[in-house]
């Protein structure tokens, strides 16, 4: 005992050391921490915007702009008043920067969004022109609608143009009679919301002209953009003929993509290869670097020009000048814009000698989109963009820092490229995947492998020779280099046909949810922002809880369309069937909804006991799953026989008040209120999932009346 007591001051000692070393350990490891990312908080600047901007467009009710510029000035006063806390308050000051930058946008844009469909004399000036073999879209801007009240009211809407409009130019100013339907809201619960879309556009409607429109005044002095545009279209057309290698040049070199056949936009965006069709960060940089490299190379001829002038800064600022022209040659869409803002600040840092490619950069460029359309980050075209070039430059950073000499791999030019096309090109697709799931309900398995061949096409024969003939044009001797830049589309088709066929090439997944995205997308953050091996714990773990909630989304069992009515049923077993066909394109998105192929059938004629889960008949249709009935009437009498046996009852008719019902009974005003309705039936019950629960409370949904 006695020794055992005389131990015990030493074994409390021995303790509390180790627990002083324990202590002084992670010390170090927090400075080591710390230091390593010392300097890297602009990194997360478009972060936090972004998250301030994420906030807003989630917000439950469009929230006042007075309380958030007070945090604003607050927060911002704060910063300056206190420098040693400065390195925390930036955190809420960017985020409520962010949410302010989103509120003050929404102001500015503010479109009239039409809530009903009706025919109407329409006159408006044209805008934009697409076109194709099925007629043509105008986007129509001033317009003015008769059949509304007040009529003076300005409109800016896109409509369809049967065959015969072809001799319509932008600036024109157009009348006739059309229809104009609404902007489609989301198609299911948690879907893309069109509407939000087509607001931020400044679309109000869309719809269609019953015959070709008059011209009642053609543009003064006419559009010379437009005009240079179909130039170099019917020269494109003159030299390649009217075939899917002319509309791809077409599409390629002045961003008119109407004319691709849709077997062709099909292959491309099964394989992986649709990022192509677009005019985007990848073609902007092509054309910029064609020019820098070009005219460098020409410069440097001179030995007195190579010692007396700076000719790395000529040709970034002559690249930067073909840049821009390329953007407005192409329309300037929002994801060009974005590009350019990309390529002018690398072509920037050449200028003022730094470093053009890095992680700081591509930072300041998010930070600057965000500012100027915070909107952009709830778009796939936003996200998939940033989150390639961020995997990119992070994982060649990262590599660069790993590789110890170069081994036998790396010792020849060759492999050396096509190591890092290869790598490049996993890294890319990889970084978009759950962004295209998330948006498009599929991803293309092998984008990688069809990336491989068609990137070095497109960068080193299609944009090149298509640059060459914009050049010779004005000479009339473009013939040779369109037909150059007419095989090397005619081989990228023919490789994306290749890829599409292979088996599962293009993998449905249905769709996967918020919450997944936003875990992925923190985990991604991680990875690449973060320094030390220790990021790949910190990124790993959202990552896997996003794979995780991805695997255990159990999809709805009914989803019926806010618009028309139209209800789709998943039995547990069999094809998935509607009540009635409805147009391809919301039946095609609930099938990728669902992550099912092919398209769906029309319920049956037939009866339960013919063991069908699902019937039609004269009085409407019925619905059996887990021991619930739901009916869907399409007529009074239908309607009063379903109410007393069904468990829910869905009906476009305002028959509720007319008829007692032992049911819970859906709407055409419930739907029009809260939106696309999803319905997930159990031997418990049923479980209501609406597009908007609460209702009309932004601006961009149906119905919406701001306050005071």
């Amino acid at each position: 005992m006695t020794s055992l007591a005389s131990d015990e001051p030493e074994i409390a000692a021995d303790s509390a050391s180790r627990s002083a070393m324990a202590r002084a350990w992670l010390a170090r490891r927090r400075d080591a921490l710390v230091a390593a990312e010392a300097g890297r908080r602009l990194l997360w600047s478009p972060v936090l915007l972004g998250g301030g901007s994420v906030a807003y467009f989630a917000w439950p009710v469009e929230p006042p702009l007075l309380p958030s510029l007070l945090a604003v000035c607050w927060l911002g006063s704060l910063a300056l008043a206190l420098p040693r806390w400065r390195g925390l308050l930036w955190l809420p000051l960017l985020v409520v920067i962010g949410f302010t930058a989103a509120q003050v946008e929404r102001r500015v844009v503010a479109p009239p969004m039409l809530e009903r469909s009706l025919s109407s004399d329409l006159v408006g000036r044209v805008v934009d022109i697409d076109r194709d073999e099925r007629g043509t879209r105008l986007v129509l801007d001033s317009v003015s609608v008769a059949a509304l009240v007040p009529p003076d009211t300005v409109w800016t809407v896109r409509l369809w143009v049967p065959p015969g409009g072809e001799a319509i130019a932008v600036g024109d100013r157009i009348e006739g009679r059309g229809r104009l339907m609404p902007t489609s809201p989301p198609l299911a619960p948690g879907g893309f919301d069109f509407r939000r879309h087509a607001f931020y556009q400044g679309l109000g409607a869309y719809g269609y002209f019953y015959g070709v429109p008059e011209v009642v005044a053609h543009a003064p002095g006419g559009f010379p953009v437009e005009s240079l545009r179909r130039a170099i279209d019917a020269r494109i057309a003159g030299a390649l003929g009217a075939n899917e290698r002319s509309a791809l040049a077409v599409a390629l070199l002045t961003g008119e993509r109407g004319a691709i056949p849709a077997e062709v936009t099909e292959a491309m965006r099964a394989s992986g290869l649709g990022h192509l069709l677009a005019i985007s960060g990848l073609h902007l940089g092509l054309v910029a670097g064609f020019v820098f490299f070009s005219l460098r190379a020409v410069l440097a001829l001179s030995p007195r020009l190579c010692q007396g002038m700076p000719i790395k800064k000529i040709a970034a600022a002559a690249a930067m000048l073909a840049a821009f022209g390329y953007l407005v040659l192409v329309g300037a869409p929002a994801p060009t814009q974005r590009a350019f803002v990309m390529t002018a600040l690398v072509l920037l840092a050449v200028i003022v000698d730094r470093q053009a490619i890095s992680l700081r950069l591509i930072a300041i460029a998010g930070c600057v989109v965000l500012l100027l359309a915070p909107h952009s980050v709830t778009g796939p075209s936003f996200q998939m963009s940033f989150a390639a070039v961020l995997a990119l430059v992070a994982g060649f950073e990262a590599a660069t820092r790993a590789r110890r000499g170069d081994g036998w791999l790396m010792r020849s030019a060759v492999r050396r490229y096509l190591v890092f096309l290869l790598f490049s090109s996993c890294l890319a697709s990889l970084a978009t995947l759950p962004f295209a799931a998330y948006h498009f309900q599929r991803i293309a398995l092998f984008a990688p492998v069809a990336n491989l061949i068609a990137v070095p096409l497109t960068a080193t024969i299609i944009m090149p020779s298509g640059l060459v003939a914009l050049m010779l044009m004005p000479f009339g001797i473009e013939a040779l280099p369109l037909a150059v830049m007419g095989q090397g589309i005619a081989l990228l088709v023919d490789w994306a046909r290749v890829v599409a066929d292979w088996p599962d090439a293009s993998l449905l997944t249905g769709g996967i949810g918020d919450a997944a995205l936003l875990a992925w997308v923190a985990g991604f953050l991680l990875l690449c922002l973060l320094r030390g091996r220790w990021r790949f714990v910190a990124g790993a773990a959202p990552m896997a809880l996003a794979a995780l909630l991805i695997a255990g989304r159990a999809p709805p069992d009914l989803l019926v369309d806010e618009q028309t009515g139209i209800t789709a049923f998943r039995p547990a077993e069999g094809e998935i069937m509607v009540t009635s066909p409805g147009d391809g394109f919301l039946t095609g998105f609930w099938m990728r909804w669902w992550g099912e192929a092919g398209v769906p059938r029309a319920m049956p004629l037939s009866s339960f006991a013919a063991g069908a889960p699902a019937r039609c008949d004269g009085q409407g249709c019925l619905v059996r799953q887990a021991g619930l009935l739901l009916a869907v009437p399409e007529t009074r009498a239908g309607h009063v026989e379903d109410c007393a046996r069904a468990d829910i009852v869905i009906t476009r008719a305002s028959w509720r008040e007319l008829t007692p019902c032992r049911a819970l009974q859906i709407t055409a005003a419930d739907l029009a209120r809260s939106g696309s309705l999803a319905i997930d039936i159990d031997g418990a019950g049923w479980r209501l999932d609406w597009a908007r629960p609460d209702g009309p409370t932004r601006p961009w949904h149906p119905g919406y009346e701001p306050e005071g």
